[in-house]
């Protein structure tokens, strides 16, 4: 969780109310942030399993891991980047959210849920 001031939370919860899935883009950026190294390698393996002889259930477990790992809805993005260069760098101020956090409980924290 991170630790948020009183006026980061105001300036979140005023972008969240009207904008909720800009918290879905920072907490997966700041995973790819965190993570660049082991997704590429991730990315990597799994493309060579279409070339190598494996049971079927370990295909089947990629192309599964695949799904869940590289695709992904745009929706996230298109909020993010509908917000104005002010806001945007308001919100990219605050460097807590550079590292990977837990996006539900951020978000109950930062609207009082």
């Amino acid at each position: 969780m991170p630790t948020l001031s009183e006026s980061q939370i105001s300036t979140l919860k005023k972008q969240l109310e009207e904008k909720p899935l800009i918290l879905a883009f920072l907490s997966e950026r700041s995973f790819n942030k965190c993570l660049q190294p082991e997704r590429g390698q991730l990315a990597e393996l799994l493309a060579s399993y279409n070339y190598l002889k494996l049971p079927n259930k370990t295909k089947n477990l990629a192309e599964t891991t695949k799904k869940m790992i590289f695709e992904k809805s745009y929706e996230t993005d298109r909020s993010y980047l509908s917000l104005t260069p002010a806001e945007k760098k308001s919100i990219n101020s605050i460097t807590v959210l550079e590292q990977p956090f837990s996006e539900i409980e951020t978000f109950e924290k930062i609207m009082g849920m």
